[in-house]
Protein backbone atom coordinates (compact mmCIF):
# COMPACT_ATOMS: atom_id res chain seq x y z
CA UNK A 1 0.00 0.00 0.00
CA UNK A 2 1.43 3.45 -0.86
CA UNK A 3 2.89 5.46 1.99
CA UNK A 4 2.25 9.21 1.88
CA UNK A 5 5.15 11.46 2.88
CA UNK A 6 4.56 15.11 3.76
CA UNK A 7 7.15 17.75 2.84
CA UNK A 8 6.63 21.15 4.45
CA UNK A 9 8.05 24.02 2.38
CA UNK A 10 8.31 27.01 4.73
CA UNK A 11 9.36 30.27 3.06
CA UNK A 12 10.31 33.56 4.69
CA UNK A 13 8.54 35.43 1.92
CA UNK A 14 9.58 38.98 2.77
CA UNK A 15 13.23 38.04 3.25
CA UNK A 16 13.23 36.09 -0.03
CA UNK A 17 11.67 39.01 -1.91
CA UNK A 18 14.20 41.40 -0.42
CA UNK A 19 17.13 39.14 -1.28
CA UNK A 20 15.73 38.13 -4.65
CA UNK A 21 16.43 34.46 -3.88
CA UNK A 22 15.18 31.56 -1.78
CA UNK A 23 18.64 30.57 -0.50
CA UNK A 24 18.81 31.04 3.30
CA UNK A 25 15.10 31.94 3.27
CA UNK A 26 13.51 28.51 2.87
CA UNK A 27 13.14 25.69 5.41
CA UNK A 28 12.17 22.13 4.49
CA UNK A 29 10.80 19.46 6.82
CA UNK A 30 9.32 15.99 6.31
CA UNK A 31 7.90 13.14 8.38
CA UNK A 32 10.71 10.67 7.60
CA UNK A 33 13.38 11.80 10.06
CA UNK A 34 13.18 8.52 11.99
CA UNK A 35 13.90 6.62 8.79
CA UNK A 36 16.94 8.60 7.76
CA UNK A 37 16.02 12.04 6.39
CA UNK A 38 18.85 14.51 6.89
CA UNK A 39 19.08 18.24 7.66
CA UNK A 40 15.49 18.65 8.83
CA UNK A 41 14.37 22.25 9.13
CA UNK A 42 17.05 23.62 6.81
CA UNK A 43 17.32 24.39 3.12
CA UNK A 44 19.44 21.26 2.61
CA UNK A 45 16.87 18.57 3.41
CA UNK A 46 17.48 15.12 1.97
CA UNK A 47 14.21 13.17 2.20
CA UNK A 48 14.57 9.45 2.89
CA UNK A 49 12.21 7.21 0.92
CA UNK A 50 11.75 3.48 1.50
CA UNK A 51 12.72 1.53 -1.59
CA UNK A 52 11.42 -1.98 -2.27
CA UNK A 53 11.55 -4.16 -5.38
CA UNK A 54 10.80 -7.70 -6.47
CA UNK A 55 13.56 -10.16 -7.34
CA UNK A 56 13.21 -9.25 -11.03
CA UNK A 57 13.93 -5.59 -10.21
CA UNK A 58 10.38 -4.30 -10.73
CA UNK A 59 8.74 -1.96 -8.25
CA UNK A 60 7.17 -3.74 -5.29
CA UNK A 61 5.76 -0.75 -3.45
CA UNK A 62 5.07 2.91 -4.14
CA UNK A 63 5.70 5.97 -2.04
CA UNK A 64 3.90 9.29 -2.56
CA UNK A 65 5.43 12.71 -1.85
CA UNK A 66 3.15 15.64 -0.96
CA UNK A 67 4.57 19.20 -0.91
CA UNK A 68 2.81 21.68 1.39
CA UNK A 69 4.03 25.32 1.11
CA UNK A 70 3.58 27.86 3.91
CA UNK A 71 4.77 31.42 4.53
CA UNK A 72 6.19 33.15 7.59
CA UNK A 73 6.89 36.77 8.53
CA UNK A 74 5.26 40.02 7.48
CA UNK A 75 6.51 43.31 6.06
CA UNK A 76 5.50 45.70 8.84
CA UNK A 77 3.16 45.60 11.79
CA UNK A 78 0.49 47.37 9.77
CA UNK A 79 1.39 45.95 6.38
CA UNK A 80 -0.41 43.07 4.66
CA UNK A 81 0.64 39.55 5.66
CA UNK A 82 2.50 37.66 2.91
CA UNK A 83 0.54 35.33 0.70
CA UNK A 84 1.23 31.61 0.81
CA UNK A 85 3.92 30.58 -1.69
CA UNK A 86 2.60 28.69 -4.71
CA UNK A 87 4.44 25.75 -6.24
CA UNK A 88 3.95 26.03 -10.00
CA UNK A 89 6.06 23.09 -11.21
CA UNK A 90 8.51 20.36 -10.16
CA UNK A 91 11.38 19.60 -12.53
CA UNK A 92 14.94 18.31 -12.51
CA UNK A 93 16.92 15.07 -12.43
CA UNK A 94 14.38 12.97 -10.53
CA UNK A 95 11.67 13.91 -13.04
CA UNK A 96 13.85 13.52 -16.15
CA UNK A 97 14.98 10.04 -15.05
CA UNK A 98 11.39 9.02 -14.24
CA UNK A 99 12.13 8.53 -10.57
CA UNK A 100 9.19 10.70 -9.52
CA UNK A 101 5.99 11.54 -11.41
CA UNK A 102 4.76 14.93 -10.14
CA UNK A 103 1.31 16.37 -10.82
CA UNK A 104 -1.02 18.98 -9.36
CA UNK A 105 -4.22 17.91 -7.63
CA UNK A 106 -7.27 19.59 -6.17
CA UNK A 107 -7.45 19.95 -2.40
CA UNK A 108 -10.09 21.14 0.09
CA UNK A 109 -7.32 22.99 1.97
CA UNK A 110 -7.84 26.70 1.27
CA UNK A 111 -4.35 27.50 2.61
CA UNK A 112 -2.98 26.18 -0.68
CA UNK A 113 -5.74 27.87 -2.72
CA UNK A 114 -7.37 24.50 -3.31
CA UNK A 115 -4.34 22.91 -5.02
CA UNK A 116 -1.27 20.92 -4.01
CA UNK A 117 1.59 19.08 -5.71
CA UNK A 118 2.11 15.36 -5.29
CA UNK A 119 4.39 12.76 -6.88
CA UNK A 120 4.53 9.00 -6.92
CA UNK A 121 8.03 7.53 -6.54
CA UNK A 122 9.48 4.59 -8.45
CA UNK A 123 11.05 2.87 -5.44
CA UNK A 124 12.87 0.23 -7.50
CA UNK A 125 15.61 2.82 -8.18
CA UNK A 126 17.96 3.31 -5.25
CA UNK A 127 20.18 6.35 -4.75
CA UNK A 128 20.04 10.12 -4.28
CA UNK A 129 18.23 12.24 -6.86
CA UNK A 130 17.77 16.01 -7.11
CA UNK A 131 14.66 17.93 -8.10
CA UNK A 132 13.72 21.60 -8.45
CA UNK A 133 10.71 23.38 -7.01
CA UNK A 134 9.40 26.25 -9.12
CA UNK A 135 7.85 28.66 -6.61
CA UNK A 136 5.80 31.79 -7.11
CA UNK A 137 5.87 34.47 -4.43
CA UNK A 138 3.79 37.63 -4.36
CA UNK A 139 5.18 41.09 -3.68
CA UNK A 140 2.74 43.64 -2.21
CA UNK A 141 2.58 46.78 -4.34
CA UNK A 142 0.64 49.81 -3.16
CA UNK A 143 -1.14 51.76 -5.85
CA UNK A 144 -3.06 54.66 -4.45
CA UNK A 145 -5.13 53.42 -1.56
CA UNK A 146 -5.13 49.78 -2.60
CA UNK A 147 -2.61 46.97 -2.46
CA UNK A 148 -2.01 44.63 -5.37
CA UNK A 149 0.17 41.53 -5.55
CA UNK A 150 2.96 41.24 -8.10
CA UNK A 151 4.06 37.63 -8.88
CA UNK A 152 7.76 36.82 -8.50
CA UNK A 153 9.09 33.47 -9.75
CA UNK A 154 11.96 31.67 -8.00
CA UNK A 155 13.50 28.18 -8.10
CA UNK A 156 14.96 25.98 -5.39
CA UNK A 157 16.59 22.55 -5.48
CA UNK A 158 16.21 19.68 -3.02
CA UNK A 159 16.93 15.94 -2.95
CA UNK A 160 15.40 12.58 -2.16
CA UNK A 161 17.29 9.41 -1.24
CA UNK A 162 15.61 6.11 -2.04
CA UNK A 163 16.79 3.49 0.42
CA UNK A 164 17.26 -0.22 -0.21
CA UNK A 165 16.68 -1.05 3.46
CA UNK A 166 13.66 -3.09 4.49
CA UNK A 167 10.77 -1.22 6.06
CA UNK A 168 10.18 -1.79 9.75
CA UNK A 169 7.14 -1.58 11.96
CA UNK A 170 7.27 1.74 13.83
CA UNK A 171 5.89 0.16 17.01
CA UNK A 172 7.57 -3.24 17.23
CA UNK A 173 10.64 -2.44 15.06
CA UNK A 174 10.02 -5.79 13.35
CA UNK A 175 10.35 -6.23 9.61
CA UNK A 176 7.10 -5.57 7.76
CA UNK A 177 8.44 -6.92 4.47
CA UNK A 178 11.28 -9.16 3.43
CA UNK A 179 12.08 -7.57 0.07
CA UNK A 180 13.97 -7.74 -2.19
CA UNK A 181 13.96 -11.53 -2.50
CA UNK A 182 17.23 -12.94 -3.80
CA UNK A 183 17.02 -14.29 -7.36
CA UNK A 184 16.52 -18.03 -7.42
CA UNK A 185 15.86 -18.18 -3.70
CA UNK A 186 12.77 -18.64 -1.64
CA UNK A 187 11.23 -16.03 0.58
CA UNK A 188 12.48 -16.06 4.20
CA UNK A 189 10.19 -17.58 6.83
CA UNK A 190 7.54 -15.19 8.03
CA UNK A 191 5.58 -15.66 11.26
CA UNK A 192 2.15 -16.02 9.72
CA UNK A 193 -0.51 -17.30 12.18
CA UNK A 194 -0.89 -21.06 12.25
CA UNK A 195 -4.25 -22.44 11.08
CA UNK A 196 -6.87 -23.02 13.73
CA UNK A 197 -7.28 -26.65 14.88
CA UNK A 198 -10.17 -28.63 13.49
CA UNK A 199 -13.31 -28.38 15.69
CA UNK A 200 -14.05 -31.41 17.86
CA UNK A 201 -17.47 -32.90 18.45
CA UNK A 202 -19.14 -31.73 21.62
CA UNK A 203 -20.01 -34.29 24.23
CA UNK A 204 -23.66 -35.22 24.50
CA UNK A 205 -25.36 -34.75 27.77
CA UNK A 206 -26.92 -37.76 29.31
Amino acid sequence: MPQHLALIVLVDVNAALKAGALEDNIYLLDNMSLLGSENEGTGNLVTAVNGTCWCDGSQADEQVLNWLPYSLGRDTVSGPPPLTPVITDITGEAVDQQIIYPAQYGSPDLVTDGWYWSASVDTSHHGTFSYTLEIELHRPVKRGRTHTWEPVHMSYGSRIRIESKMRRNGFTKADTAMLPIAAGGSSPPYPYPQPYPEPTESRSRG
